[in-house]
């Protein structure tokens, strides 16, 4: 008989309560109910109540047909820690077979876990994951099929993965692809811990952060893209790395190079890797000329002189960077050991719905036995 696989469910969030609940509420209706939902609050402004969160949610779940169960376990970071390092706390403290990610201002169609987990019966698979709903961006839709799912050419990161309706997954193939989309992706938790988890050297607007951690699984195995496996995205206005861009064209700009030139020397040969990168910024500057961005955000360039320079600027730290990571590997000094936030709180509760009784459960020797362990 074989073993069915379990999913940990991990949740970054920062200042997004309104968003965290859809979130959530879409996580308590999965038809294949995860093992365990869980949350790091990378150290929001205002204290999450997870109990009152919790039971908000709860009373707008339609009654189960079939019993539900799953545990929730709630992290708080004792300081801002990013992205990175937060889902890095949740794969470590993650008891799944499988760990699947989804943005807090996101949300996920009923039967995404379902999707997800039967691809894992191959073995050969060590990632899985689908296209994201944008709810809300200006962007073209997909109106004939997409030859090549993803790809990295001439210093373009290119990809298909985000869709404007859900009928036009007709549009997506299913396909074995070279990395995934950062609010819908899976993978297996022993590839996870394998590669260290994702890399913090990606920070401010956290651009590519999920590039590189699937150009780091798929060394591993293979990664599947199935367009059947649906999430929401509707953008936030406020919160998460929002806060640390403030909607600055020239900071995102900044952080935009500074982590695509450092992915390129990362995972190419330094010829490789400066060919891209010319090419990258020569593409992004006749954009910028024409005060143009390339982006799907709402960005506009109002100085072509100060975005030049914050393109600059961000390629030479990444090219910094990851020269440097080079002379670690060539003189095997790269110490990748997992980076993960410390918290300075943790609650875990067990949420149980039988027909119309719903309970909500704190477990205290769980919180106490993980707490000692993370020496909080």
């Amino acid at each position: 008989m074989t073993r069915v696989c379990t999913i940990s469910v991990v949740v970054s969030t920062k200042n997004r309560l309104s968003s965290l609940k859809k979130c959530i509420l879409s996580l308590l209706k999965q038809s294949y109910v995860p093992k365990e939902i869980i949350i790091v609050d990378d150290c929001s402004d205002v204290h999450l109540d997870l109990q009152e969160l919790l039971t908000d949610n709860i009373l707008k779940i339609r009654i189960n047909k079939k019993p539900f169960r799953t545990k929730i376990l709630f992290l708080r970071n004792k300081s801002h820690a990013g992205v990175v390092a937060s889902r890095n706390a949740g794969i470590f403290n993650a008891s799944g077979d499988i760990v699947a990610f989804l943005d807090d201002d996101g949300y996920a169609h009923r039967d995404w876990l379902k999707k997800l987990v039967k691809h894992y019966k191959n073995t050969k698979i060590v990632g899985v994951g689908g296209p994201v709903i944008e709810k809300g961006r200006k962007m073209m839709p997909v109106i004939k099929p997409v030859k090549r799912l993803a790809f990295i050419k001439n210093g373009r990161i290119k990809s298909h993965y985000r869709i404007t309706d859900a009928r036009q997954k007709i549009y997506l193939p299913k396909s074995f692809v070279p990395f995934l989309q950062g609010g819908n992706m899976s993978f297996r938790r022993s590839t996870l811990l394998k590669i260290q988890g994702g890399d913090i050297a990606y920070n401010g607007n956290y651009y590519r952060e999920e590039t590189d951690l699937g150009l780091k699984a798929s060394k591993i195995g293979k990664l599947y893209f199935d367009p059947e496996a649906l999430t929401y995205h509707k953008t936030a206005k406020s919160g998460g790395c929002r806060d640390i861009i403030c909607d600055d064209i020239n900071k995102f700009f900044y952080f935009m190079f500074k982590n695509t030139i450092y992915l390129f020397f990362k995972h190419f040969n330094i010829k490789k890797a400066a060919q891209f990168t010319v090419q990258a910024i020569r593409t992004q500057i006749k954009l910028i000329l024409k005060h143009e961005t390339g982006l799907t955000r709402s960005f506009s360039v109002s100085s072509r002189h100060e975005s030049i320079s914050a393109v600059l600027r961000g390629s030479f730290r990444g090219l910094y960077d990851g020269i440097l990571l080079h002379k670690r590997m060539i003189f095997g000094k790269n110490n990748d050991k997992m980076v993960y936030s410390q918290p300075s709180s943790l609650s875990c509760f067990e949420i149980v719905i039988i027909g119309s009784s719903i309970k909500i459960i704190e477990l205290e020797s769980k919180t106490h036995i993980i707490s000692k362990i993370l020496g909080i």
